[in-house]
C-alpha cells in the first residue's frame, strides 16, 4: 500500500550525526538487533545453565538402573576374652588372635518396581524440554523487550529531528520578529514571546537527547556493546505488511507459542508423577549377592586365627504395607493437579486467541490513524505556511503565527509516534504468536 512505502522511504532517509567525540554510531536492523539480543543477554545464560543442569539430573536418575555395590574393609584390634559365671564372678581370660581383618562386598539390582526407574527417566526428559520451552519464552520476552528500546530510540531519533527543524524555524522567526522590533514594527514584548517559544523548544530537545542517551546506554548493556555506543535503527529494507489472514496468526500461536508447547509438557509430566506415585503400590524385587571373610573365628572358644569365607546370593521382595492406604491419596492429589493444568491450559489458549486478535486489528488501526494523521500534516504545512506568508506582511500577529507553529509541531510529532506504531504493532502480534 502507498502509505507504507512512504513509510519506508522516511525511515530509509533518517539519519543520526556520529561527531559525538569518543562515541561509536552502531547502524542495525531489527533482524541484527533480535539475534544480538538473544546471544548476549544476561538472563538466558541463566535458563541455559538450567539445561545443563536438568541434563545432568537426567543422568544422574539413569545411574539408578545400574547395580548398587557396597564394599567394606576393617582392621581391628581384640582384646582378651573375660568369662564369667551365673554370678558374675570371672571364672577365667581366654587369650585369643589379637589383630582382626574383614572384608565384605554386598551388590543389588533392582529388577521391578512398578517402573519407577523407567518413569522417572522420562520424567527427568520432560523437565528437559520445559526448561528448553522456558529458554524459548524467554527469548520471546527479552526480544520484544530490546525491540521495544529500539522503536523508542527511533521515535526519540525522529523527534529530535523534528524539534531541531523547528527550532531552526523559530529561530528564523525571532531573527523576523526582530528586525521588526528594530524598525518600531512590532513591540518589544513580541521579541521576548519569540524568544520563549526558542527556549521551550530547547528545553524540549535536551530532554529528548538525554532520553536517547538513556536508552542507547541500556542497550549497550543489553547488547554487550561499549557504554559509548550510540544506536540507530535501519529500517531501510524492512517490510510490515500481514500478507495472511487472521486465523493464521491464531493458528501459528497455538502450534507454536512456548506458554501453550510447556503447558503441553506439564501435562505429560503431570502424568509421569501420577505413574511414579502408582509405582509404591507394587514391591520391590531385587537380585542380591554377597561376599565376607572374616579372620579371626570368634564364634567358637577359643577363637581360632583363621579366615571364615562366605557367600551368598538370591532374590529380595519387600513391600511397604502402609502404601496401600497412603499410594491413594496421593494418586487424586496427582489428578487434581493435572485437573488444574488442563483449566489452566484452556484459559491460557483462550487469552492467546484473543492477544492475536487485539493485535491484528490493532496493526490495521495503526496504519490507519498514520494515514488520517499524515492528510492532517498536508493541512497544518499548509495552514503553517499561508499563516507565515500573512505574518510576514504583518497580517497576523505573533500569537497566531505560534498558533500555527504548535499545531504544525504537535501533528509531526503524532506522526513520527504513528509510524513508529506501525512497526510496534507489526512485531507485537508476531510476538502474541510466540514466534518473535
Amino acid at each position: 500500500m502507498y502509505y507504507l512505502k512512504r513509510l519506508f522511504f522516511l525511515f530509509f532517509l533518517l539519519e543520526i550525526s556520529p561527531k559525538l567525540l569518543g562515541q561509536q554510531v552502531i547502524t542495525i536492523t531489527i533482524d541484527e538487533a533480535l539475534q544480538l539480543a538473544i546471544k548476549n543477554h544476561a538472563q538466558l545464560k541463566v535458563t541455559k545453565q538450567q539445561v545443563i543442569i536438568n541434563e545432568q539430573e537426567k543422568e544422574i536418575t539413569k545411574l539408578n538402573q545400574l547395580p548398587i555395590i557396597n564394599t567394606s574393609i576393617k582392621a581391628s584390634y581384640l582384646g582378651d576374652v573375660d568369662l564369667f559365671d551365673g554370678t558374675f564372678s570371672k571364672v577365667m581370660t581366654q587369650e585369643i588372635p589379637h589383630f582382626g581383618n574383614s572384608l565384605e562386598i554386598q551388590a543389588s539390582q533392582l529388577i521391578y518396581k512398578g517402573g519407577i526407574v523407567k518413569n522417572s527417566i522420562e520424567a527427568q526428559e520432560l523437565k528437559i524440554d520445559l526448561t528448553k520451552l522456558s529458554l524459548e519464552n524467554d527469548e520471546q520476552t527479552i526480544k520484544k523487550t530490546v525491540l521495544d528500546y529500539f522503536l523508542n530510540n527511533l521515535r526519540l531519533e525522529n523527534q529530535i529531528k523534528i524539534f531541531n527543524n523547528n527550532i531552526e524555524l523559530a529561530n528564523q522567526r525571532l531573527a523576523n520578529v526582530t528586525q521588526f522590533y528594530n524598525q518600531g514594527i512590532t513591540t518589544r514584548n513580541e521579541v521576548l514571546r519569540a524568544e520563549l517559544l526558542v527556549k521551550n523548544l530547547e528545553q524540549t530537545l535536551l530532554s529528548l537527547k538525554n532520553n536517547k542517551a538513556i536508552i542507547d546506554y541500556n542497550l549497550s548493556i543489553l547488547l554487550n556493546f561499549p557504554k559509548e555506543s550510540i544506536f540507530t535503527l535501519d529500517t531501510s529494507n524492512q517490510e510490515w505488511d500481514l500478507l495472511k489472514e487472521k486465523d493464521y496468526y491464531i493458528k501459528m500461536a497455538f502450534l507454536k507459542h512456548p506458554s501453550l508447547l510447556k503447558l503441553e509438557k506439564q501435562l505429560l509430566l503431570s502424568d509421569k508423577q501420577i505413574e511414579i506415585i502408582k509405582s509404591e503400590k507394587y514391591p520391590t524385587i531385587a537380585l542380591f549377592a554377597g561376599f565376607n571373610s572374616q579372620r579371626p573365628i570368634t564364634t567358637r572358644v577359643p577363637a581360632l586365627d583363621l579366615y571364615a569365607n562366605a557367600w551368598q546370593t538370591g532374590i529380595s521382595i519387600s513391600y511397604n504395607i502402609d502404601n496401600l492406604y497412603k499410594t491413594k491419596e496421593k494418586q487424586q492429589l496427582g489428578v487434581f493437579q493435572k485437573q488444574q493444568l488442563e483449566y489452566t491450559n484452556t484459559v491460557l489458549t483462550q487469552n492467546i486467541e484473543m492477544s492475536v486478535n487485539s493485535a491484528y486489528l490493532k496493526y490495521f488501526e495503526a496504519i490507519k490513524q498514520a494515514e488520517i494523521i499524515y492528510s492532517s500534516l498536508k493541512l497544518a504545512e499548509e495552514n503553517y505556511k499561508i499563516s507565515l506568508a500573512k505574518f510576514l506582511n504583518q497580517l497576523i500577529i505573533q500569537t497566531e503565527m505560534i498558533d500555527a507553529s504548535n499545531t504544525k509541531l504537535e501533528i509531526e510529532l503524532s506522526l513520527n509516534n504513528a509510524e513508529i506504531n506501525i512497526i510496534s504493532q507489526y512485531y507485537n502480534l508476531i510476538y502474541t504468536t510466540g514466534t518473535l
